[in-house]
Order: structure tokens, then C-alpha cells, then sequence
């Protein structure tokens, strides 16, 4: 019985599972339209614009 993984690597099929899924990520964020990147960066600014009014 061992222990561990004492000279061993990681399966190569586990890097490539996340570098699809990361992949897939970036495809997911490209393919957005531009009125949900506006619509990102206005709540971004307002969340910014608010919590800079309370101090």
C-alpha cells in the first residue's frame, strides 16, 4: 500500500482538462456583446462610487 505520490506525476489528462476548461473561459468571455461589457464596467464603477461616498 502506498502513500502518497512519492516520484510520481500528476496524469497528463488532468492538465489538459483544465487548460480546456480554461480555454472555454476565455472563448465564453470573448463571445460576450459589447452592451454586457458596458453594463460590467457600470456596476463596477457605481460599486466603486459608492463605497468611495461612505468614507
Amino acid at each position: 500500500m502506498r502513500m502518497g505520490m512519492w516520484g510520481r506525476k500528476h496524469p497528463p489528462h488532468k492538465a489538459v482538462g483544465f487548460g480546456l476548461i480554461i480555454i472555454g473561459g476565455i472563448i465564453m468571455l470573448l463571445a460576450m456583446p459589447l452592451f454586457v461589457w458596458v453594463a460590467v464596467i457600470g456596476v463596477l464603477l457605481a460599486w466603486v462610487g459608492h463605497s468611495l461616498r461612505g468614507r
